[in-house]
């Protein structure tokens, strides 16, 4: 996913058994959106950090950025 500076995002995703994507608050995951980590890019830095937790996370499940908006 090609991410940009001062967009904003979204962590979905889904482990073992579980059928749908489903976004994230801080360790778990949560069915209502306003309970939902939102991740506002505003450097490259956050950018390439954002891109390490996204690999690591997809070392445990399937996780994918969705742009907010």
């Amino acid at each position: 996913m090609n991410i940009k500076i001062n967009s904003t995002y979204m962590i979905y995703g889904k482990m073992n058994g579980m059928k749908r994507f489903k976004p994230i608050s801080g360790d778990r995951f949560v069915t209502n959106l306003i309970y939902a980590d939102l991740f506002r890019v505003t450097s490259e830095e956050y950018k390439e950090k954002l891109k390490l937790e996204l690999i690591e996370l997809n070392k445990q499940g399937d996780f994918k950025l969705k742009k907010v908006g």
